[in-house]
């Protein structure tokens, strides 16, 4: 069983293609019973609702859709937080800015199955944050989800099963092995929103598993999709929204370091390279445990099912 889990947060131009997409890719496996979706609508502003598209969606699919609205905006890690928890067997977590293909899938699974400590694998794209080396970019952009499935198909042609090792997470698209998710939980929902991924990836690697990149799992990434879209909306300069980002980025990264070594620069440095990676990887012991209890359960004050 392979759980496919989005967050929404806000319809935007991107949000239908991405649905279409996700459905359209299991589609081709031609074994529902293999695999099942979890979406859910992170109590998105009145008017901008994603939960209707993702009701009607269910309509046209044969394996088994959960939806989930939150009452209120639980953002990136919280939203994980409920996916890992609630997924029934493998999970691949794409996010709402990203147009999947079959393809992807395929070649992420195969260099899950690779090798037992495989235990995450991520896809290459044409915009990742922080690893440039797993950018690949088309010759022209992708005009819709036809182009994104021919691109994708050339690139797993051309690198096969190939995959590199990454030192810490970027969790914007991972495949997770269902042994792993069994070790070490869900991610740490006190993040809110930024820096869940990097603790989630530093407790896999002291689990005894790597963090892989297929090089031949390509899909499409519109980068920052979510903050691009609000910047339309509310009419203001991106600036202004990469300001705001930045202080809940700075806010999560405090509980990050007071987590894992207090010790690490005061302020966030802006980029990783100065948290001393190879430093946490190599923590012993953890002063925590590596598995992370399941968040809250889902309740009328917290969200409902559809």
């Amino acid at each position: 069983m392979l759980t496919i889990a989005v967050n929404f947060r806000n319809i935007a131009p991107i949000t239908p293609s991405c649905i279409q997409s996700v459905i359209g890719a299991v589609a081709q496996f031609g074994q529902p019973k293999d695999f099942e979706f979890l979406f859910i609508d992170d109590a998105s502003d009145a008017g901008r609702e994603v939960a209707p598209l993702l009701v009607e969606a269910r309509g046209r699919v044969q394996s088994r859709m959960r939806i989930i609205q939150f009452r209120k905006h639980q953002h990136y890690t919280r939203g994980c937080a409920y996916s890992f928890s609630m997924a029934q067997g493998d999970l691949l977590f794409v996010s709402h800015d990203m147009i999947l293909t079959a393809d992807c899938i395929e070649r992420m699974r195969q260099v899950a199955a690779a090798d037992p400590a495989h235990g995450l694998v991520r896809a290459c794209s044409n915009y990742v944050d922080c690893f440039p080396h797993h950018v690949v970019t088309p010759p022209e952009m992708p005009r819709n989800i036809a182009d994104v499935r021919n691109f994708s198909h050339l690139v797993s042609e051309h690198a096969g099963a190939a995959f590199m090792e990454d030192p810490f997470l970027v969790g914007d698209v991972m495949l997770i092995r269902r042994d792993v998710l069994d070790r070490v939980g869900a991610m740490d929902d006190r993040y809110y929103g930024y820096f869940g991924d990097v603790d989630y990836g530093l407790r896999v690697q002291h689990a005894g598993y790597r963090l892989v990149c297929a090089k031949g799992a390509w899909l499409f990434h519109e980068g920052a999709g979510f903050y691009l879209n609000e910047a339309r909306v509310r009419q203001v300069d991106y600036e202004v929204i990469h300001r705001e980002r930045m202080r809940i980025v700075n806010d999560a990264y405090q509980l990050f370091r007071q987590k894992w070594n207090p010790a690490l620069p005061a302020e966030y440095p802006g980029s990783m390279d100065g948290l001393d990676i190879p430093g946490l990887r190599s923590l012993s012991p953890l002063p925590f445990p590596v598995l992370q209890p399941p968040p809250a359960p889902l309740t009328p004050a917290i969200g409902r099912f559809l």
